[in-house]
């Protein structure tokens, strides 16, 4: 079983938080008197590797160079709970580990907080 991690880009702050737990919600809201404040936008891990060895999360951008070489443009990576992480290319989806199975190699690029 893999271990499941976040990050979380903090909007007010302008700044990332890498291994967002939450803890850090909590903290959050403490320093806020008891309000309720949460003001990150949190990100999970797709679980994948890119070609440097990174942790692949939702909102980075990848460049996909496919088997021969070719680089495919960037593409965001986004969530659905009904078949996890993919890219969206004129209104197909691909889900990037499949890619990667089939031997497309991932790089990232950015983040859409960069």
């Amino acid at each position: 079983m893999r271990d499941i991690k976040f990050r979380a880009w903090d909007k007010s702050k302008k700044f990332m938080i890498n291994n967002f737990h939450t803890k850090h919600v909590f903290k959050t809201v403490l320093n806020k008197e008891d309000e309720y404040y949460f003001d990150y936008a949190i990100m999970q891990s797709t679980g994948l590797l890119d070609k440097n060895g990174k942790d692949i999360y939702e909102k980075d951008y990848i460049k996909i160079i496919n088997p021969d070489g070719e680089e495919i443009e960037e593409q965001m990576v986004h969530y659905s709970s009904d078949g996890g992480y993919f890219i969206e290319d004129d209104g197909d989806y691909y889900p990037i580990g499949y890619a990667i199975k089939q031997g497309y190699k991932i790089e990232i690029v950015g983040c859409y907080y960069d």
